[in-house]
């Protein structure tokens, strides 16, 4: 960038700076002055460099992985398929995937890897790359299952009322798994209840897998009724003396008192002055 060659002579320089993989060197260089006869005359001058430098930028690329989804079936989910979708690869260079991610139970996670990128020579040349992973994702769904518990009615008699049937849906837990339903509505007095359940879905070594399962119940329903009773309370008549009439007396006509029950009929009807009383109890 300063001085100048004497007349008749050439100045000749060399670049020798070079570089391939990403990175920054020097642009080193040797120069040369010739007279017109080509005889070095390189020692008359006293020559400064001032280097350039040579830089390799990394390359771009963006590589996607595939997504998958399924239905739990106790197998593992693997999707080993992507593809570069911005970039591309150095000339007579190549690329290797490691897929790594797999699920098997039900849920959700990204199908992370990783490439490596090598040349002709199959040396590694990854470091070269500026990549972006855009993962794809692997899901296992939920097998559904419909369980419906069985309802049930009777007349109280004391002792609970249970009722461990129920009936399951069109779909059924996989082979080599197990269902369990326990039943657990129970009610002894009057009224009604639903018939409550709880499930366990276990496979052959009895390790829970009831969470690869989307249960939906439909509870039946447990009701005990009253017992029908009627009671007929005696009649009595008297001339009239000034004294209550009562009368104590009475009868079920229709239906049982359980065994271990007791029952108290008070009679209530009562009549002094001459007249008709139907008799309450």
């Amino acid at each position: 960038s300063g001085g100048s060659i004497a007349n008749y002579q050439s100045l000749h320089v060399n670049n020798s700076g070079t570089i391939t993989d990403v990175g920054v060197v020097e642009n080193l260089a040797f120069a040369q002055i010739f007279d017109y006869n080509y005889e070095d005359v390189t020692s008359n001058y006293n020559i400064s460099y001032d280097f350039g430098s040579l830089e390799v930028y990394p390359r771009q690329l963006s590589i996607k992985s595939f997504s998958s989804s399924k239905i739990y079936n106790d197998e593992e989910l693997i999707n080993d398929n992507y593809r570069i979708t911005s970039g591309s690869l150095a000339f007579d260079q190549f690329m290797e995937a490691n897929m790594y991610s797999t699920i098997t139970d039900v849920g959700f996670i990204n199908n992370e890897f990783t490439v490596a990128i090598f040349d002709q020579f199959n040396k590694d040349v990854t470091y070269n790359y500026d990549i972006n992973y855009d993962y794809g994702y692997l899901e296992v769904l939920p097998i559904q299952l419909y369980i419906t518990t069985d309802s049930n009615i009777k007349e109280y008699d004391g002792n609970p009322l249970t009722d461990s049937d129920y009936k399951l849906g069109v779909n059924n837990v996989l082979s080599h798994h197990s269902l369990q339903v326990k039943n657990n509505g129970e009610i002894t007095e009057v009224g009604a209840v639903e018939n409550t359940t709880e499930i366990f879905i276990e496979d052959r070594f009895g390790n829970d897998k009831s969470g690869n399962y989307d249960v939906s119940l439909n509870l039946g329903l447990l009701e005990v009724t009253p017992i029908d009773l009627v009671i007929e309370t005696g009649s009595n008549e008297k001339i009239y003396d000034g004294k209550v009439l009562t009368s104590d007396s009475w009868k079920i006509v229709d239906g049982k008192v359980l065994s271990n029950n007791i029952i108290t009929v008070n009679n209530i009807g009562r009549i002094t002055n001459a007249k008709v009383l139907t008799s309450f109890c």
